[in-house]
């Protein structure tokens, strides 16, 4: 009856990511015991204690799975560190720095990767 509740209910936080300019990111904090069912459901990978990170990758994948609507990305109109949607207790102030850290470090990387020239193979003809 239930089936699929909690997978919807990530994809739409998910898309609250995007629609607040986070690209998809999300962060929680799972039960001990459910680490590896969120891994291997939600895409998500664990982090460090009990918290488990979703990226963008796996954010598009559960919003295309559960809500099968396309999303619009907008630009961010202030950078947030860390956008926190839920749970029983917030994120200690060592989380959320740790968290920011990663996903400043992530963003650094993707942007690294975009600016690198690519190595095209490129015919080369000579005229005799």
């Amino acid at each position: 009856m239930y089936a699929g509740v909690p997978g919807n209910l990530v994809a739409f936080a998910c898309k609250l990511s995007f629609q607040r300019g986070h690209e998809g990111n999300l962060a929680f904090i799972s039960k001990s015991q459910l680490v590896k069912h969120y891994e291997e459901t939600l895409g998500a990978f664990h982090f460090g204690g009990r918290l488990m990170i979703i990226e963008t990758q796996a954010a598009l994948k559960l919003i295309d799975r559960y809500l099968k609507k396309p999303i619009k990305m907008r630009t961010k109109k202030k950078d947030l560190e860390v956008d926190f949607i839920g749970s029983q207790e917030p994120l200690t102030s060592s989380e959320e720095e740790a968290l920011s850290e990663f996903f400043k470090k992530r963003k650094e990387i993707k942007k690294q990767k975009s600016l690198r020239p690519r190595s095209t193979t490129k015919k080369v003809t000579t005229e005799i």
